[in-house]
């Protein structure tokens, strides 16, 4: 129980946000408020063992020497969370007098690696934290960073003895960076080495060269994989590590510096005698390290201990140093994306509208079409689509929640489709009984460019207003609801009834210039938020509502800046025309670019559930955006689906205005560049900022003016 609660609270490539004095498991797990403070507000935090205050050094130099590491970890602008347990409980960063407590010699304290923590916890025990146990639970606390001294590892003659310190596989299996002075040379350093290569464990050494220390000697005679030469490499090293999201650690041996290191033979010595002693008086497992410390620090009068003090204190420079650059390249990464944290979408954005059977006809010569029964060289294809759908199936190719709601037939096509998307919630979906899935062929020139297209969606009227209403939770719920012309009217009506009852904007998605005017000759029209055609769809709303009457004006010479800027104006008046009716209008001018027009002159972001609406005509500003990579166009079926589901995402994630825009033309383009209409290239990275600057290079926006 106390294992599962922790693990659903942690969030993999992130540090988890625990708020002060924050309980777990009836008080099993408490986090100070500093370290709960720092994780919340993305401070780096630096985990530390307590084993080296409970069992490790002797009193007061324990205590001398935690507080030391403290304050060298303060110093570096980190926040330390010493790890141990008190009376049962599991504590994350200690005040000062429970490490003074910790410290002494007359506190009971049972040293506890992750075999133990149960049995601790459960008598209600105090335990020292091994580094199995420490790094188990600074994993759980979201702790990315732990320094110690040096690590446990196989010992000398394991082959027959079995005696691998549980430190080897909690590397393995927790996704902990570990800092330490390497490995004790009292273990076998060359199989320690093996045995973390086996278990996957990423092992560096810091500095100039690969040579991987042995705790009180820099050079062990054993090299590590590979090596970081600074604080910023080592943290860039565990930022690849966690994006990767490997479940297997980080360890990072860091040499001790050479003024401690000239006494390291001498040291070395009397490991070997403490290591005969221990051999005769039969000592194991867990006790022979604190005894071999202890009888070196004894045989060298204290140098030892000097060099355990110097190596520890040096961990905790270097390790918080690692920490802090590592929380900048974290924030930095928050500051570009932004879209895992602060605007994660935690509803599920509704389209409702037509899913389709399609089947497309690719000529594979320009060809005027004759009615002479010959046969024309070609290819076909087919794959589910549909309006509503294309925008809902790129919606979850590109990470966003959605549900579906649309009508297929009880035959094998609406069966298959039922079966054929796992990205998107379809219990939406009805499956209506004699009925056939509603289907649609599309003849398309070499470039892509459709001629024409012969469909069949009657059964798409079947959606019904009882169908609506019984989606009205996932509607009140929803941050945006996003529908298509394929509805009938009553639909359409009931649904921007509910989205008005509940607050939600919607997003009217015309499908062709008959179907976009029927719905604004009648008030529904005013219920929309955001509408979306494209050129000849616009003409025909505009006519719709002002009764006036405009030809297309894209087939001036598009290379003659006037023209485009005549063009231009000309299509923002008439937005102003329509804006007191709907408050966002995305109208998509094809090679040209996009035009978008709203009224909220001071805002960078479009509305979503709760937002306020303008609409004043005073206050419409009006943006273009070009659009960029044209070029070697495969299909321009589905294109305009895939640039409304990626303007949608970037709104759904909070992007500004210019980068939502962004979104939904490198979407486009991608679809433009595939033979799909919703290609397996777009997926969730598409919709951070520092991929879509990467991806798409666009043309400055410009406001027109007028």
């Amino acid at each position: 129980m106390f294992r599962t609660c922790l693990q659903r609270l942690v969030r993999r490539h992130s540090l988890f946000f625990l708020q002060p004095k924050q309980r777990f498991h009836h008080g099993k797990l408490q986090v100070s408020a500093e370290v709960a403070s720092a994780l919340k507000n993305g401070q780096p935090v630096v985990a530390l063992e307590s084993t080296i205050i409970s069992h490790g050094m002797p009193y007061p130099q324990n205590l001398r020497t935690a507080q030391q590491v403290e304050q060298i970890i303060r110093k570096n602008q980190c926040v330390p969370a010493t790890i141990a347990i008190i009376k049962g409980i599991v504590h994350v960063g200690l005040e000062e007098k429970q490490l003074e407590q910790l410290a002494h010699p007359s506190f009971k304290c049972t040293k506890t690696s992750r075999r133990d923590l149960p049995y601790v916890l459960a008598q209600n025990l105090n335990g020292g934290t091994t580094v199995s146990a420490t790094m188990l639970l600074a994993h759980k606390a979201g702790i990315p960073i732990f320094v110690t001294g040096g690590i446990g590892g196989v010992h000398r003659g394991a082959e027959s003895t079995m005696d691998i310190s549980s430190d080897l596989t909690e590397l393995g299996r927790t996704p902990v960076t570990v800092i330490s002075a390497g490995v004790k040379s009292i273990l076998d350093i060359g199989r320690t080495l093996e045995f973390l290569e086996t278990q996957g464990v990423c092992v560096a050494s810091f500095g100039p060269t690969t040579d991987f220390p042995a705790f009180f000697t820099p050079k062990s005679g054993f090299h590590a994989p590979m090596n970081v030469k600074d604080p910023l490499e080592a943290a860039q090293l565990i930022a690849a590590h966690h994006k990767l999201a490997l479940e297997s650690g980080v360890l990072i041996g860091v040499p001790l510096s050479d003024r401690f290191a000239s006494l390291g033979k001498t040291i070395e010595t009397a490991i070997k005698m403490a290591v005969a002693e221990a051999e005769d008086q039969s000592i194991r497992g867990k006790d022979i390290t604190p005894f071999i410390l202890q009888r070196v620090a004894e045989l060298t009068k204290g140098v030892s201990l000097e060099s355990n003090i110097a190596l520890i204190l040096n961990n905790a420079n270097v390790g918080s140093q690692i920490a802090l650059e590592l929380s900048n390249l974290q924030q930095q990464t928050r500051e570009t994306t932004h879209t895992v944290l602060n605007s994660e979408i935690k509803e599920k954005v509704v389209v409702i509208g037509g899913a389709l059977h399609d089947f497309y006809v690719r000529l594979e010569d320009e060809y005027k079409l004759e009615t002479d029964g010959r046969m024309i060289p070609g290819s076909c294809s087919q794959s589910f689509g549909g309006v509503g759908f294309n925008i809902a199936n790129c919606l979850g190719k590109l990470g966003v929640p959605t549900s579906f709601v649309s009508a297929v037939g009880q035959d094998p096509t609406g069966t298959q489709f039922l079966k054929s998307y796992n990205h998107i919630d379809l219990s939406g979906v009805m499956q209506i009984p004699g009925r056939l899935t509603a289907s649609y062929c599309g003849f398309l020139q070499p470039h892509g460019h459709l001629i024409f297209g012969v469909g069949n969606s009657e059964i798409l009227e079947s959606i019904s207003v009882q169908q609506i209403h019984s989606m009205e939770n996932y509607i009140k719920n929803a941050p945006l609801v996003c529908v298509d012309a394929n509805l009938n009217s009553d639909a359409i009506l009931t649904l921007c009834e509910l989205c008005q009852k509940h607050g939600v904007p919607v997003w009217f998605e015309p499908t062709d210039h008959v179907k976009a005017s029927k719905f604004f000759l009648w008030p529904v029209g005013s219920m929309f938020t955001y509408i979306s055609p494209n050129e000849s769809e616009f003409r025909a709303i505009h006519h719709a509502i002002t009764g006036t009457t405009t030809e297309s004006l894209l087939d001036a010479d598009l290379s003659q800046k006037e023209n485009v800027d005549a063009i231009l104006k000309q299509y923002a008046t008439m937005c102003r025309d329509l804006i007191s009716f709907v408050p966002v209008i995305i109208l998509t001018l094809g090679k040209l670019g996009v035009l978008i027009a709203h009224c909220d002159k001071t805002g960078t972001h479009l509305p979503l559930k709760g937002s306020k609406i303008f609409k004043r005509p005073e206050d419409m500003v009006a943006k273009f955006f070009p659009v960029y990579g044209l070029e070697n166009v495969l299909s321009v079926s589905g294109s305009g689906d895939c640039f409304a589901a990626g303007l949608l995402a970037g709104i759904l994630h909070g992007h500004p205005l210019d980068l939502s825009i962004k979104l939904g033309l490198m979407t486009a383009n991608l679809s433009l560049l595939s033979t799909e209409t919703v290609p397996d290239t777009i997926k969730p990275v598409c919709c951070t900022p520092l991929h879509i600057a990467q991806s798409y290079k666009a043309p400055p926006p410009r406001m027109i003016d007028l």
